[in-house]
């Protein structure tokens, strides 16, 4: 919102300081994203969700919250159909956030800085470059994938993450 359409707000409260970015191997894989100043909703999904956790570990660093670097295999079921799908997500979020999600969908943020969240996750074209289904991983490829160098690189890229 621009300053002169502002009616009794204060648009300098949640100017966004951050860009949305991708991170895109050397060999042109969209590994990560990052979606500034959102928290995006599930949109509908009624689906319900088992994870398994994979990894956990806090970010170091300069976030205005504590965070974490999570990896899960997902499996979600269908509230309309029953059918499956199965995934592997690596994501920043809240720690407070992550610490109450349930078998709902939920979403995966973190706060970079005081008032501002965004989202920072693995995206689909990182796990096919496997040469698996992004949307049909096996909880035995999610594992294998997490003992790759890529997956190394992509976890390093995570925890660095700092806002300035």
């Amino acid at each position: 919102m621009k300053a002169e359409d502002c009616k009794g707000c204060d648009p300098e409260t949640h100017e966004n300081p951050f860009e949305p970015w991708e991170v895109i191997s050397e060999n042109g894989i969209d590994t990560l994203s990052f979606a500034a100043n959102t928290a995006m909703d599930t949109d509908g999904d009624v689906n319900t969700y088992k994870r398994t956790e994979l990894e956990r570990t806090p970010v170091p660093g300069s976030l205005s919250k504590d965070t974490l670097l999570v990896a899960e295999h997902q499996v979600r079921t269908s509230a309309e159909d029953g059918a499956t799908e199965s995934k592997l997500e690596v994501f920043l979020i809240d720690a407070e956030v992550y610490a109450q999600r349930t078998e709902n969908p939920e979403l995966d943020y973190f706060f970079p800085k005081a008032e501002h969240w965004a989202m920072l996750h693995s995206q689909d074209d990182f796990i096919e470059s496997f040469g698996v289904d992004e949307d049909r991983v096996s909880l035995e490829q999610a594992k294998k994938i997490l003992a790759t160098p890529e997956y190394a690189r992509l976890r390093a890229i995570l925890l660095s993450t700092k806002a300035l």
